[in-house]
């Protein structure tokens, strides 16, 4: 008999999610091991940022709410977006880590281990997960910790290791990076009710820059800074850039604010598809699985919609391997592949492409857009808002990198 019904490697976002949604379902009873090497997390290491029209399954989490948000963009475009339906939201990471372990200690079929994950092994009757600290079966694995084929073309460092991952025809592979400042100023210089999406009022260095700011007082917000890039920055470099926009904007040096807290990541972007497994009772998920939107890095609200299709897959099938939720639909996944070749190849500069957007569309349907919710003729006014010549170059150079393959 297999130790547990269901293992979980990892506990971010989408093991964490999964962890939680299972004990809200019929599969409550069911033995859960959830395998993380860092296994009960407080920190705020992270803030998630995301765009909702109903409440969602975290909806007590919420730290925020905006019903309209600034863009700043090229050529002096700056404007004070309505969000039609939607509400822009926020989850700090260490209130969803706070209550998803509040409620993992009153689940008693749930089980924690702290350790390694060294690999997976399948078959027809269930997993054999290998760690630090023994081998573990199940009946099936869920699995958020493989790297993406996208992380090849870096070094342990983050930096491209071969320049040839920029050719023509070639899988991008991109990061967004992003160090992010919680701080204390000692006067009012922000709108609580008023956040910042995108702020392109930087230099911009043939890359993909902006700020985006989400406040929380007239004293207190989080600001960050964002690139898409071939590369990391030199850390000095993000809180010299971070510096330079307090001050522009806000007026702010050094001894004019406190520091609370910080927070740093990097996202891989690419258009190819999650490296499959090798059999259907490993199931990959998060950013493994695809689950991040790969021109943009948008995760939490897309996690929740390919979590809950899994469950509901799960409590009509128990023990069967789940059919894998299609992360991206086929005309979305070449939407991006475009998106992502233009800002690769830097066909257009980015900062323009995305003031056009934003100048030409009303913001709900950009939404929808990167939602995967649109209609085809939403769709056809958003691409035809974008620069012509350079998205049809890229478009062509994916139709023949498909077929290539």
């Amino acid at each position: 008999m297999p130790d547990f019904d269901y293992i979980l490697c990892g506990g971010g976002l989408a093991g964490r999610s999964l962890a939680y949604l299972l004990s809200k379902s019929t599969l409550r009873h069911k033995k859960v091991l959830l395998i993380d090497r860092e296994p009960h997390k407080t920190a705020n290491d992270r803030t998630w940022a995301f765009w909702e029209t109903q409440p969602g399954p975290f909806e007590a989490l919420v730290h925020r709410r905006w019903r309209q948000v600034w863009f700043h963009g090229t050529g002096g475009f700056g404007a004070l977006l309505g969000l039609g339906p939607f509400t822009y939201k926020c989850i700090r990471g260490d209130d969803f880590y706070r209550f998803t372990e509040g409620q993992f200690q009153g689940w008693p079929q749930l089980h924690r281990l702290a350790a390694e994950v060294t690999g997976v092994t399948a078959g027809a009757d269930g997993v054999q997960v290998h760690t630090s600290r023994g081998v573990f079966s199940g009946k099936l694995c869920f699995d958020s910790i493989p790297p993406l084929r996208a992380m090849r073309p870096f070094g342990p460092d983050l930096l491209p290791r071969d320049p040839a991952h920029r050719q023509a025809g070639h899988p991008t592979a991109l990061l967004q990076h992003f160090k992010g400042l919680k701080i204390r100023a000692n006067r009012p210089v922000f709108v609580p009710e008023e956040a910042v999406l995108m702020d392109f009022r930087t230099p911009q260095h043939g890359d993909c820059r902006f700020f985006y700011v989400l406040p929380d007082t007239p004293t207190e917000a989080l600001v960050e800074y964002t690139l898409f890039s071939d590369g990391l920055l030199e850390p000095a470099a993000y809180d010299e850039a971070l510096q330079v926009y307090l001050e522009k904007q806000f007026r702010l040096k050094k001894e004019d604010y406190t520091l609370i807290e910080s927070e740093w990541g990097v996202i891989p972007m690419s258009d190819e598809p999650p490296l499959p497994t090798a059999h259907a009772r490993h199931v990959l998920v998060g950013t493994a699985g695809g689950y991040t939107r790969p021109a943009t890095g948008y995760t939490f609200a897309r996690t929740q919609r390919q979590v809950h299709q899994l469950v509901r897959q799960l409590e009509a099938h128990p023990e069967a391997p789940p059919r894998v939720p299609v992360p991206l639909p086929a005309r979305y996944r070449f939407y991006d592949r475009v998106l992502l070749n233009v800002l690769r190849n830097r066909r257009h500069a980015a900062a323009g492409v995305f003031t056009l957007l934003y100048q030409k569309n009303p913001t709900e349907r950009i939404f929808r857009f990167l939602d995967e919710s649109s209609t085809f003729s939403e769709d056809f006014r958003v691409i035809w808002s974008a620069p012509f010549f350079p998205f049809l170059q890229a478009a062509a150079d994916g139709l023949f990198s498909d077929k290539k393959q």
